[in-house]
């Protein structure tokens, strides 16, 4: 429904509010740009109908009504005016109407209907509170039983023929269903609207959510609101770092800097997504990678490899796209970390653990072009890499470590 209520350009005026209502008042200005045109016209017909009828004092309340609705309706059009022309149009000049030209005219004119109205659009005055609402409703809801009692069993002031009751009867009646029809039309769509609008705010923060956390982790947390921790016996971690970069963002400004830095972890991003493996975060102008978490895998380590050799190819076809020379360096580490959400205001998925600062250091310690990974990791590679052990390495807080590296196939 809401895409045909989009699709329409008569429902799409109608359905257009100020930006500064709350969803409440939206609603009922919605109901006011529908109901007032159409009351003001019936007033009219009507000023014409006693005229032709020679009943004084309906012909004069209806005029009088005609330039209260020509007020109403330009103060609410032009100065966006909703509560008082609310209340002295439905809450004060539809049910008095009732009132008099009931007993004026009878109890089978069914102006009668008038009166419930008030009792229906009550319920919608958004600036009433709720209480006040109810007690309205209710009073209109009397008032339209009393006046109808004392219709019934009294006489009109003015006595009109059967064919002119018939005609009241056609007219109140079609009005009261037609109008009731229309504003539960608009309410509905409204609804829908709304419905449609709250839908692509949940479609959003769903999206937003599964950029920040991993898919199990985000339905995790949704489900609980508890802390969330998960050691990973085995999972290998990727750091990468474009050289030289500190020296680089000095030469561009902010925007085309951001720009060219888009353009690489964009590229990153995708071959992430299409090998499946999980990453973590960005700092600055490094890019950490997880495998084998949270979804643990046998292959995490020959995972891990193909996507840095994958990253090595992309950033030198990238050096054709960017505004400064782009070489990276990556280190890998494999062995156990622990992953958790941390955060309150603001969640990160991030990874802690020996492993982690390991990887780190090799990533300090690689070459441009050189993928350079620890022995743990190189136990759990696959056939088919063809790597090179280097000279050992001093890795501070870990002392002399063989390491080992692996050339991009450019």
């Amino acid at each position: 429904m809401a895409d045909k209520v989009n699709n329409s350009p008569i429902l799409s005026w109608l359905l257009a509010t100020p930006d500064d209502l709350s969803p409440e008042m939206a609603r009922l200005y919605v109901i006011e740009k529908t109901g007032l045109p159409f009351g003001l016209i019936m007033h009219m017909f009507y000023v014409l109908i006693f005229w032709h009828l020679d009943i004084p004092v309906l012909f004069l309340f209806n005029v009088a009504s005609v330039v209260l609705w020509f007020g109403i309706f330009w103060f609410f059009k032009y100065r966006g005016v909703l509560t008082w022309t609310y209340i002295l149009g439905v809450l004060v000049e539809i049910p008095l109407h009732g009132v008099i030209a009931t007993h004026y005219v009878g109890f089978e004119s069914s102006f009668l209907l008038l009166i419930l109205y008030s009792v229906v659009l009550t319920t919608l005055a958004a600036f009433i509170g709720r209480k006040w609402r109810i007690a309205l409703s209710c009073f209109y809801a009397l008032l339209f039983v009393l006046v109808g009692i004392v219709g019934i069993a009294g006489s009109p002031v003015v006595e009109i023929s059967s064919s002119w009751k018939i005609f009241f009867f056609i007219m109140n009646g079609l009005n009261f269903a037609i109008m009731i029809t229309v504003f539960i039309a608009v309410y509905e769509w409204v609804a829908a609207k709304a419905e449609a609008d709250q839908k692509r705010e949940h479609d959003r923060a769903e999206m937003l959510l599964a950029n920040i956390l991993p898919e199990e982790i985000a339905a995790q947390l949704k489900e609980s609101p508890e802390s969330i921790a998960e050691e990973f016996p085995q999972a290998t971690i990727l750091f990468a770092d474009i050289v030289g970069f500190t020296s680089t963002s000095a030469k561009l400004t902010p925007a085309r800097l951001v720009e060219n830095l888009n353009k690489v972890f964009y590229r990153f991003d995708d071959l992430v997504a299409e090998y499946g493996l999980e990453k973590i975060k960005t700092i600055g102008d490094a890019y950490m990678i997880a495998s084998g978490l949270p979804k643990p895998r046998e292959d995490h380590a020959s995972a891990m490899m193909e996507l840095a050799q994958e990253m090595l190819i992309a950033a030198h076809e990238l050096n054709a796209e960017i505004e400064f020379p782009l070489k990276i360096r990556i280190g890998i580490n494999s062995g156990p970390v622990v992953a958790g959400v941390i955060g309150h205001r603001k969640f990160a998925y991030d990874l802690w653990g020996d492993a982690v600062n390991v990887a780190a250091r090799m990533e300090a310690h690689a070459e441009p072009g050189c993928i350079l990974f620890t022995k743990s990791t190189r136990d759990q590679l696959r056939d088919g890499f063809n790597y090179s052990q280097l000279a050992s390495i001093d890795v501070k807080g870990k002392g002399v470590m063989p390491v080992f590296c692996l050339r991009g196939n450019l």
